[in-house]
């Protein structure tokens, strides 16, 4: 890839890594989306973003315990 280059692929493929390593250490989406600079935050949470299932499970466990 030449260097500088802003388009194509390889920035697709850097994009969805800043947004899911962005959305892995805060788990907010929101974030997310205004990093990426989407208009809505649907574009970011199916174009750009996959939650992990394991996340999934560990955030519902966590707020069963503090309900507890």
């Amino acid at each position: 890839m030449p260097k500088g280059e802003t388009a194509g692929e390889h920035m697709h493929k850097a994009r969805h890594t800043a947004g899911q390593r962005l959305l892995d250490a805060t788990g907010d989406i929101k974030a997310v989306q205004k990093l990426l600079g989407h208009a809505t935050i649907q574009t970011t949470a199916d174009v750009y973003v996959d939650y992990d299932p394991a996340q999934l499970a560990d955030k519902i466990r966590k707020a069963q315990e503090m309900e507890e």
